[in-house]
C-alpha cells in the first residue's frame, strides 16, 4: 500500500511572530535539525554548533539585520544549538523564472535546492505580519530570514545562490576560496545577510518599485540574486548583486545560479564538472515551461529536478501558492515528493 504523504501546514505568526511560531513548532524544529545534520549523532554535531553559534551571533550583531533579536529569542526557546548556524547558512541552489500566464499576469515558478535532506518533508506556510501588511513566507521554524514568499497586492519573490567568486580556477582550491569569502564575512562584513533583507522588503515595502529599489540599493554580506513579480504585467524583475553593486533586468526572466552574462572569475553554482552548462540547461527547460504554460509542477523534472531539490513553487502577486516538498530517497538519484501538493491563497487586504 502506498505511502500517504503529509500534507503541508500553514500557521498564522501575526500575533505570535517567528519566536512564537518557534515555541509552537519545538518538535519540527528540533528534527528538522537533526535531519539536516544527520548521520553525525547529536551529542557530537551539539558541541560543535554551539561554537559555530557563537562566531554566528558575533557577525550578525554586527551587520545590518535588524532581526538579531528573533534569533536569539528563538535560539532561547528552542533550547538546542544551531539555530544561528542555520541562520547564516547559505548552500541553496535553484532555478527561478517569471513569465506572464494565460491570464496575462506574472506568474513565479521556483525550486530550490539544499543539501540538507528533511527540509522538503518540514516545509511550512506562515502568514507573517509587517508594516507594509501581510505577506505568506515559505519557510521552517526557526528561520529567521525570507527565501520565498508573496505579499497580496504587493509583489511575490524568491532568492537564488549567486555564483562563487574564484581567485583561482584549480578544482583542488575551490575549498580554500570558499572559506576565504566565509573568513571575510564572519570578520568583516557589516551588510545584509541577503535573506534578512528580503524579509525587511517583506514588511517594510508597499509596492513592486519600493522592492525593486530596495533591493538593489542596500549593501548585501555576500552575492545574491533576487526575483520579483509583481500584479502588472510588466512588474517582473532579477536583481543580481555581487557586493556593493548590482544590476538589475526587467522583463520576464529564467534563472539559475549563475550571472545573465558570465563573468570569467565567477563559477556558477550546479553539478557536474561544467556548472555554466548544468545552470544553462536548467535555464532553458524552465524557459520551456513557461512558453507551455505548464502547471502542476510537469515542469519539476530534470535537469531542474536533482538530488537536492526540496521545494517547488508556483506563486503570484496576488497572494495564490501551490506548493510542493522534495526529499531524496535511499538509493534514488533524484528527490520525489514528500507531501501532498499545498494551495495557499491570502486575500489583499
Amino acid at each position: 500500500m502506498s505511502q500517504v504523504l503529509p500534507a503541508i501546514p500553514m500557521f498564522v505568526a501575526r500575533s505570535t511572530g517567528l519566536i512564537g511560531y518557534a515555541a509552537a513548532r519545538h518538535e519540527v524544529a528540533l528534527s528538522l535539525r537533526n535531519a539536516s545534520f544527520a548521520p553525525a549523532p547529536a551529542f557530537l554535531t551539539a558541541p560543535v554548533l554551539a561554537g559555530i553559534d557563537k562566531l554566528s551571533m558575533r557577525w550578525l550583531r554586527r551587520s545590518a539585520s535588524p532581526y538579531v533579536d528573533d534569533i536569539e529569542a528563538m535560539t532561547h526557546v528552542l533550547g538546542f544549538a544551531g539555530v544561528a548556524t542555520i541562520n547564516i547558512g547559505y548552500q541553496f541552489g535553484c532555478t527561478t523564472g517569471a513569465a506572464l500566464d494565460a491570464r496575462g499576469n506574472p506568474l513565479m515558478r521556483r525550486v530550490l535546492d539544499c543539501p540538507l535532506n528533511g527540509l522538503g518533508r518540514g516545509i511550512e506556510v506562515v502568514r507573517m505580519r509587517g508594516p507594509a501588511g501581510d505577506y505568506l513566507n515559505i519557510t521552517w521554524p526557526g528561520a529567521a530570514g525570507v527565501l520565498t514568499a508573496t505579499a497580496p497586492g504587493r509583489f511575490c519573490a524568491a532568492i537564488n545562490q549567486a555564483p562563487l567568486h574564484r581567485r583561482t580556477q584549480t578544482p583542488v582550491l575551490k575549498l580554500a576560496d570558499m572559506a576565504r569569502h566565509l573568513n571575510h564575512t564572519l570578520k568583516y562584513e557589516k551588510g545584509w545577510p541577503p535573506d534578512h533583507l528580503l524579509r525587511y522588503a517583506f514588511e517594510t515595502c508597499r509596492n513592486f518599485d519600493s522592492a525593486v529599489n530596495l533591493l538593489m540599493s542596500e549593501p548585501v554580506a555576500r552575492p545574491v540574486i533576487y526575483s520579483l513579480a509583481g500584479e502588472k504585467p510588466h512588474e517582473m524583475a532579477l536583481i543580481e548583486r555581487d557586493g556593493r553593486g548590482g544590476r538589475l533586468y526587467r522583463g520576464a526572466f529564467a534563472k539559475a545560479n549563475d550571472w545573465q552574462i558570465a563573468l570569467p572569475d565567477w563559477e556558477g553554482r550546479g553539478v557536474g564538472r561544467d556548472k555554466r552548462q548544468d545552470n544553462f540547461e536548467r535555464q532553458v527547460l524552465m524557459q520551456r515551461a513557461q512558453a507551455a504554460g505548464a502547471e502542476g509542477f510537469l515542469w519539476v523534472a530534470a535537469p531542474i529536478l536533482k538530488a537536492h531539490t526540496r521545494i517547488a513553487v508556483e506563486m503570484t502577486a496576488r497572494g495564490e501558492v501551490k506548493l510542493q516538498g522534495y526529499d531524496l530517497a535511499r538509493g534514488e538519484q533524484r528527490a520525489r515528493p514528500a507531501t501532498q501538493m499545498g494551495q495557499f491563497t491570502l486575500a489583499m487586504a
